[in-house]
This record gives C-alpha cells, sequence and structure tokens, in this order.
C-alpha cells in the first residue's frame, strides 16, 4: 500500500527540526522497493489528496506508467476523503478505481493559459 496523503508537490517538507521528502519522492522511491520485489503482483495506492503541481501529478502518472510496463504488476486505486485535481490524475493509470460513497473527486482541469497583453 502506497499512501498518495496530502498536496501533490516535488518540494521537500519543511519541517522545525528536519525536512522530509517530498510527496513525489515518496511515492517514486515506494515504487522503486514495489519494482525490485518480484513477490509483489500489486499494489495499492490510497489516495486522499485535494490535487497540487501539475508537474508533480504528471511525475507520479508516468511513474506508476513505468511500473506497471516494467512490472506486468497491477495497480488498484483507493479514493478516500478527497481526490480532487493532481489527486484524480494520479489514479487514471490505475487497472481499477474505488471510490468511499463520500468521496470528493473530479477536476475542473489544471492548465489554465491566460495572454498578457501590456
Amino acid at each position: 500500500m502506497i499512501p498518495v496523503r496530502g498536496v501533490i508537490s516535488d518540494h521537500p517538507k519543511e519541517q522545525i527540526v528536519r525536512t522530509r521528502p517530498s510527496l513525489v519522492q515518496e511515492v517514486v522511491s515506494q515504487l522503486e522497493m514495489a519494482r525490485r520485489d518480484p513477490e509483489i503482483r500489486a499494489v495499492l495506492l490510497k489516495i486522499n489528496s485535494p490535487g497540487g503541481s501539475l508537474t508533480a501529478s504528471d511525475v507520479i502518472y508516468n511513474e506508476i506508467i513505468a511500473f506497471k510496463k516494467e512490472t506486468g504488476a497491477r495497480v488498484v486505486v483507493s479514493m478516500m476523503n478527497v481526490a480532487a485535481s493532481g489527486g484524480y490524475y494520479v489514479a487514471l493509470p490505475a487497472d481499477h478505481i474505488m471510490a468511499h460513497p463520500t468521496t470528493v473527486t473530479g477536476s475542473v482541469g489544471v492548465i489554465f493559459m491566460r495572454p498578457n497583453i501590456d
């Protein structure tokens, strides 16, 4: 089980005493550990995220696709309280997606372009 919890970012989490890896680093690291274990046949992603950066979400999305391609393992997503925007995007490569009846999910889009005319 790999948790995708909180804002999806590639910036390390600053704490008072120490710095923790970013959510992207944590997920990629855990996928790499699963990739090296020949006994892993499936991975459960437990998503509870309002989204985050487009690039960070895309990195996780592509890591999941690469993991599936290299290992042949299945990926199952369990959406918890919130799986919106980038959280929804990260779920898309899964073989099966489950959402709790009270899960808030969906996306209004992550790219908005506005010309700047002076």
